[in-house]
């Protein structure tokens, strides 16, 4: 009876079954809510993306350093991985020990559709409550490492140093599930290590935008996205 009983929650852990958080997911009808994007460009590496107007400043200092910008999308990996070529040695050693860990920041003043053209692209939208995006939007700023002035520590060409270890349980894909899970959202981040688990799970409770199109549809995706 007791190792049933110590099953039950890694059962659960390991299938994905992880419900809301009631009291920020779903948004209350007739509630404002604000809308994250989930993206996908056909590789390993998933990325969310804020329309800026709505990040609150002390939430996510890094704001101030993409004035212009009508979105902001955030991604964090392996540092090394992330930020140069990818060879073997870099893969085997992100794969088998936990490694120092970056975020890049892709601000952006066009549409979803301008910016992610490539055919291979999902986006999914998620409508978040007001207090559920809040959360997000601390969960990725307590992300970065800050100065002593509380400055996200920029390390040139968008990428800014982070909080975390990366290894092949902690992933890119299991970060962008930590901040939906934050928000509230029915997401079991432990599922999420590659991209596949996580954009099945985002598709339960999000709104498909833009995904590859079929063979039957030569490589043109259907896209609505703003």
């Amino acid at each position: 009876m007791r190792l049933v009983a110590c099953s039950i929650p890694f059962l659960c852990l390991a299938t994905g079954c992880l419900g809301p958080i009631k009291s920020l997911y779903p948004p209350a009808p007739g509630a404002p809510t604000r809308s994250v994007y989930v993206i996908n460009q056909g590789t390993w590496h998933t990325g969310i993306a804020l329309e800026s107007k709505d990040v609150p400043e002390h939430l996510w200092p890094v704001k101030r350093d993409y004035p212009s910008a009508r979105y902001l999308e955030v991604g964090w990996g392996d540092h090394d991985a992330y930020r140069k070529d990818l060879t073997c040695w870099i893969a085997f050693k992100a794969a088998l020990w936990p490694t120092r860990s970056v975020l890049q920041l892709d601000a952006f003043a066009g549409s979803l559709d301008e910016n992610f053209d490539d055919p291979r692209t999902t986006i999914i939208e998620i409508k978040l409550s007001a207090a559920g995006f809040e959360r997000l939007c601390k969960f990725v700023g307590d992300t970065h490492v800050l100065d002593e002035g509380c400055h996200p520590i920029a390390l040139g060409d968008d990428w800014y140093e982070s909080r975390g270890k990366y290894c092949v349980f902690n992933t890119c894909n299991t970060w962008i599930a930590k901040c939906l899970r934050a928000a509230g959202c029915p997401i079991t981040p432990a599922y999420c290590i590659t991209r596949g688990p996580l954009l099945r799970q985002v598709k339960k409770f999000g709104h498909v935008l833009r995904s590859p199109a079929s063979p039957v549809d030569k490589g043109t995706p259907q896209s609505h996205a703003p």
